[in-house]
């Protein structure tokens, strides 16, 4: 998903408020706004669900401003056979809704939420991936289009009907804030690719 929107005064805070089903990476400006991974943690989603809550007042620019979220499966939509979490309750496609909350310097607020004017695509680099399996990226589909929300509103829309049945059940299921440790990445193996010859006849 892609939204461009633009700042035209001093901003005094600006948080950012995204929940992705199963995990999410967003970026603002191109930069992640914090070092960490898997997002949100997971959980039984069909009792507790998180958010994450973002500072990124620094990360914002006067003029034009661009926010990306790429969706992953993670456990909310797993394939694998391992525990049968093909067959889970709540298993369905990836989604996510977020706001942006801007406080200008002036005393002026701003709210901009996931709509219909959100771009996406399906067509990016990361052609599958799983908890189990991990992912599978094509690099030559980095340079994909965005289209003009091709069915956005259905991915917002279920959510806040899955969200909207969470937070009015009897069941204790509920939207909370993350507060428990994120997962981060601590050290990284160089991995070696070797290059081939491919003789074409």
């Amino acid at each position: 998903f892609k939204k461009n929107f633009e700042i035209e005064k001093e901003i005094k805070n600006a948080t950012l408020f995204i929940c992705g089903l199963g995990l999410f990476e967003v970026k603002i400006n191109g930069l992640l706004p914090d070092d960490s991974v898997l997002n949100p943690t997971h959980s039984q989603y069909s009792s507790t669900i998180y958010y994450r809550a973002f500072d990124v007042n620094v990360f914002l620019k006067m003029q034009e401003n661009e926010i990306t979220v790429e969706l992953g499966n993670s456990f909310f939509n797993e394939t694998t056979f391992v525990w049968d979490w093909q067959k889970a309750s709540w298993r369905d496609s990836p989604k996510m809704i977020a706001d942006i909350l801007i406080e200008y310097k002036n005393g002026e607020k701003l709210t901009l939420s996931t709509d219909e004017s959100w771009l996406t695509a399906l067509d990016g680099p990361t052609v599958a991936n799983s908890i189990y399996y991990g992912e599978t990226y094509d690099a030559r589909r980095v340079d994909f289009k965005w289209q003009n929300a091709f069915d956005c509103m259905s991915f917002f829309k279920s959510l806040f009907r899955f969200l909207g049945e969470c937070a009015n059940s009897t069941n204790n299921k509920f939207v909370i804030n993350q507060i428990s440790a994120a997962s981060k990445i601590f050290n990284k193996i160089e991995k070696l690719i070797k290059k081939y010859d491919i003789l074409v006849q």
